[in-house]
């Protein structure tokens, strides 16, 4: 008997060290820690077989990712409810399980405690890294990539598409008269006009491109995998949805958006200093057209 409960302590101390090198691992990479395959730590049978957290709780929240799981410790499920309040950051979360009847079920045994205490901190370390990294390669008024971001991916995509033996294609984008809509209207609207047409660009963008604000009212796309008929099917695409678009929401911002783009595609060798530069000309020449047609 003390075999086995020395064998099953050893598992469980192995699984607890693969958790934690998996973590250690993840934080220096750029992907984001799939949690729920390092987090697959494995409460007792009885407590599985007696736990049920909405019956516990007289929970009726249906829609709660842990309701009728297979995994039923709810501690360990962002955004659920918990008490009639959401509950999406583990520091809110942490400070109510240790009084929950469901978590202490879960924690009867040391060993059990063990494992819910660091699953939950991993969870929390995991829910800041994603933050942190939010903040470091996202734009915060558009929510779209950052330049720091295309600076860490750029060599990547490159790299990807010479061994793909495939392209890569960019778009740059720039908003007409902003700084008119700026003076005329203020910042706040031109902050509205930069979102909306970041939502834009999303909705008309394939899934797989890499969206970036580059700077100011700048925007870039990053397409690999397109040859040069695909990119100018997506460039024509931009140019005459953005019609559409503004009917649709006419009313909410006091000018239709507009906008110039130009892009660049490369095959073989690539430097993205080269994709840019043609890029940037192309914008440019798009940009003067416009203001000689108008």
């Amino acid at each position: 008997m003390q075999t086995d409960k020395d064998e099953a302590l050893r598992r469980n101390v192995q699984k607890i060290n693969e958790l934690l090198e998996n973590f250690i691992r993840s934080s220096l990479e750029l992907n984001v820690l799939q949690e729920k395959d390092y987090l697959n730590i494995e409460p007792n049978e009885d407590s599985l077989n007696k736990v049920r957290c909405w019956d516990e709780m007289q929970c009726g929240k249906t829609d709660c990712p842990a309701y009728e799981s297979q995994d039923y410790r709810c501690w360990l499920t962002v955004g659920t409810l918990c008490g009639e309040t959401p509950q999406g950051t583990f520091a809110l979360k942490h400070t109510s399980c240790y009084s929950c009847q469901a978590f202490r079920n879960f924690t009867n045994t040391q060993i059990g405690a063990l494992y819910e205490n660091i699953g939950i901190l991993v969870r929390h370390f995991v829910d800041i890294n994603k933050q942190v990294r939010d903040y470091a390669i996202r734009d915060n008024l558009t929510g779209l990539y950052n330049r720091n971001y295309l600076n860490l991916v750029k060599e990547r995509e490159i790299q990807n598409a010479q061994r793909e033996d495939t392209n890569i294609s960019i778009i740059l984008f720039d908003l007409n008269d902003f700084k008119i809509v700026n003076d005329t209207y203020g910042h706040l609207v031109g902050d509205e006009i930069l979102k909306s047409f970041s939502r834009f660009l999303l909705e008309y963008a394939r899934r797989a491109d890499l969206l970036f604000r580059f700077g100011g009212d700048e925007f870039l796309l990053l397409m690999n995998g397109a040859i040069k008929e695909h990119r100018k099917k997506a460039e024509k695409r931009f140019l005459e949805s953005i019609k559409e678009w503004n009917g649709q929401n006419k009313g909410r911002l006091p000018v239709p958006i507009s906008f110039s783009l130009g892009g660049a595609t490369a095959f073989g060798t690539i430097k993205f200093k080269n994709l840019m530069e043609e890029a940037d000309k192309k914008l440019y020449a798009n940009k003067q057209h416009k203001k000689i047609t108008n």
